[in-house]
């Protein structure tokens, strides 16, 4: 399901690195990554499916929550 979106996931993760090596807390690192990625992407239409698909994930994921 991933493998369409790995290079938005992969620059992700490695800019959360970069933040973290730089003393940032994991909150603002996440923050920073998705900010970098929105000024990168923000046009490109495999970027906006991607965040579609985690937005459908989430809702599913808190669904399943609900029910336990």
């Amino acid at each position: 399901m991933w493998k369409p979106y790995e290079k938005f996931i992969v620059f992700h993760e490695l800019r959360e690195i970069y933040y973290r090596g730089r003393g940032f807390s994991r909150d603002e690192t996440h923050e920073k990554a998705v900010q970098d990625g929105i000024s990168l992407w923000d046009a490109d239409p495999l970027w906006e499916k991607m965040l579609k698909d985690i937005e459908e994930m989430d809702r599913k994921t808190a669904e399943k929550k609900r029910k336990k």
